[in-house]
């Protein structure tokens, strides 16, 4: 018989315990793209997440809805509408149906 141990960080979650490990943006040269990664930690049930990109004057200008994500790390890259040089915001929300937020992110980035 062969036991295998994993860390108590690596034990799957309830929803009510399920957070993101880790979120970072990284403009693409070109100005009008941004890919967003993230982790989530191991999960018991499959969460949504919701991204929400804008500019600096508070205007949406990306966003994507992962429902029922089945990976805990993911990417995924977003066009922004109307970009140009400046201050963005992206918020990123690991929600369930039944129980709402359990976890919020944001971060800022730049493009030139």
């Amino acid at each position: 018989m062969e036991l295998h141990f994993v860390g108590e960080d690596e034990v799957p979650r309830p929803p009510e315990e399920t957070r993101f490990r880790w979120v970072k943006a990284e403009p693409y040269p070109d100005g009008r793209r941004v890919r967003i990664e993230f982790e989530v930690s191991p999960f018991q049930r499959r969460p949504d997440i919701e991204i929400a990109v804008q500019d600096a004057a508070g205007a949406p200008v990306a966003g994507t809805s992962i429902i029922e994500s089945v990976e805990a790390r993911m990417g995924v890259t977003l066009h922004l509408r109307g970009s140009g040089p400046g201050p963005y915001r992206a918020s990123l929300t690991l929600s369930y149906p039944d129980l709402g937020p359990r976890d919020e992110r944001e971060l800022t980035f730049e493009i030139e």
